[in-house]
Parts: C-alpha cells; structure tokens; sequence
C-alpha cells in the first residue's frame, strides 16, 4: 500500500530459468526362485519392485529365509539385514513347470491340528481326507508359519484321529539355469528371465545397479550375465555379481 508499511514476513513466487535434474534410483535386481505360493502365485517372469517388506508379503509371502528359494534368501538380507532399497525381483520359478504332486496317508491329528513340513505347498492343491474312511473333508483352515511350513487346524466338530493328505509343492530344484537365462517369444515378444532386464526402465524409470542370480553360478550363465548387465536397453550399464561356490576354500577364493 502506497505510503504504508507491512508488518511480519511476505513471500512470492516467480519462475526460474533453473531446471532440477530427474532423480533416477538404481535398484539390485535379484533373479531366482521365490515361495509365491504363500504370495502371489501367479508373479511368474514379471519385474516386481520391493519396497518394503510388506511388499514382499504380497507378492512372496515375506522376507523370511526359506531353505531352496533364492529369492527369499537375497530378500531377507536386502531387508532384514542391510537396508538395501529398492529392489527388482523376477521369479522364475513357474507352478506349472516347477511343482510336484505329493501324497501322505495316516498323518496323526493332534489337538485337530495337522503339521505338514513340506515348503511351498499350494494351499489351492490341498486335499484332505479321513484316513478311516476317505470321506474329504473340507471343514479346515491352513494357514502358513514362519518357516514356510503349513499349519492345518480341523473344525472342533469333526472327530478325526488320522488323515490322508495330497497337495501340489513347488520345488526349485527343477529350476534350471535356462530358467534364469530366460528367451523371448517371437510371436508375442514376451521376455522370461534375464530378459526382462530390459523392462525395468520402461515400467520404472530406473536402472539396475547391480543384478544377481543367487545359487546359480556356472561359468556359462556368468558370462551371459555379465553380457545382459552390461548393456541395458543399448544405453546403460550395470554390474553383474556372481556367488562364490560353497565349497571353494577361503585362498580359492582370494586367488
């Protein structure tokens, strides 16, 4: 006001001719074979981003470190461990390749609870049935524990001293390096396993730092790992890190 005074603070805004630069975060990206059957079952060769460890509930079942499944291993160490964020995980690890058919008869029941120690069960496969009769029984809840196993509690209306049961489990053992390497489909041009490197700017707007395969480790899958982190999308680069065998010996190692 012409003559007057402003008393306190005032501020305005004008644009600058300055321009901020994009930051681009540059995530780990793990490739391996993740428990998705306590997750998302059907997260098979997609690029997934963790965040969180709630991220990791929703698609993987956790971060807990699952005997078998590599993913879950590299998972508990990126958060449990060491602050490692984010994180780009493909599983390769399909249910309909890499799963097993199984059958147990006379389990006990004790206390109406049933512990099954097989990792990986597909709780959608099971089937549980009255061992004095094969009458199915379907008045059950199955939920997961912490170490992957599976926790069944019958309903207390049923009497039931002994049961048969059959389910399918995922088993990472029948994943090959082929697996990890990955192809892309000439018809549709969908991209599996080392492949999929290529999308993770597309769909993130991030490139990898580093990318690793936990467990599998050969000479030849190293050298088309190193290849694939090298040259990403024909413009960046990363870094490809590799396990040292477990039994190499510590001057092995060095050397």
């Amino acid at each position: 006001m012409p003559g007057g005074f402003t008393h306190g603070t005032r501020s305005s805004e004008v644009e600058t001719q300055i321009k901020g630069f994009l930051a681009v975060k540059n995530p780990v990206v793990i490739i391996g074979t993740a428990p998705i059957n306590q997750g998302n079952l059907e997260n098979v060769n997609k690029i997934t981003l963790i965040q969180t460890t709630t991220d990791a509930a929703v698609e993987f079942g956790g971060a807990a470190n699952l005997p078998g499944f590599t993913i879950s291993e590299a998972l508990y160490v990126g958060l449990q461990i060491f602050p490692t964020r984010p994180i780009i995980v493909v599983n390769v690890l399909d249910p309909n390749e890499h799963s097993v058919t199984e059958n147990l008869e006379d389990i006990p029941v004790l206390n109406k609870t049933i512990n099954l120690s097989r990792v990986g069960i597909i709780k959608e496969s099971l089937e549980v049935k009255n061992a004095a009769n094969s009458i199915a029984i379907d008045d059950y809840t199955a939920t997961f524990k912490t170490d992957g196993t599976l926790n069944i509690k019958l309903a207390e209306t049923l009497n039931v001293t002994a049961v048969d049961v059959e389910y399918v489990y995922l088993d990472p053992s029948l994943v090959t390096e082929a697996d990890i390497i990955g192809s892309i489909n000439p018809d549709t041009l969908e991209r599996k396993g080392l492949e999929l490197i290529h999308d993770i700017f597309p769909k993130y707007s991030m490139i990898p730092s580093y990318v690793i395969t936990p467990r599998f480790n050969s000479n030849a899958l190293r050298a088309i790992l190193d290849t694939k982190a090298s040259i990403i999308n024909d413009k960046w680069g990363s870094m490809s890190i590799f396990d040292i065998p477990d039994d190499t010996a510590y001057g092995s190692a060095i050397e």
